[in-house]
């Protein structure tokens, strides 16, 4: 289950990074700030890494909940059924 999330948040980076090349033109194979002369695009393009970094860094904040909340609750499944076999 986690592999899956952790997956999915691999996908999600890529994606947000071929959308951050695309914006960038198609002149470069890498990002690179200043080849763009337009103020305009530089903003857009900031704002689009901004927002990238944002969300992969909230799709790690999540996955890192859900494997700590999965552990409180093996860990209180393990607690409650020690006492019951002995």
């Amino acid at each position: 289950m986690a592999a899956g999330r952790s997956f999915a948040s691999l996908q999600f980076f890529l994606r947000v990074v071929q959308t951050s090349r695309l914006l960038v033109g198609r002149g470069g194979a890498t990002l690179r700030a200043m080849d763009t002369k337009n103020h305009l695009m530089q903003t857009t393009n900031f704002v689009a890494l901004v927002v990238g970094l944002l969300l992969t860094a909230a799709a790690f904040l999540a996955i890192y909940h859900d494997a700590r909340h999965g552990v409180a609750l093996y860990q209180a499944e393990v607690t409650t059924a020690l006492p019951a076999h002995r």
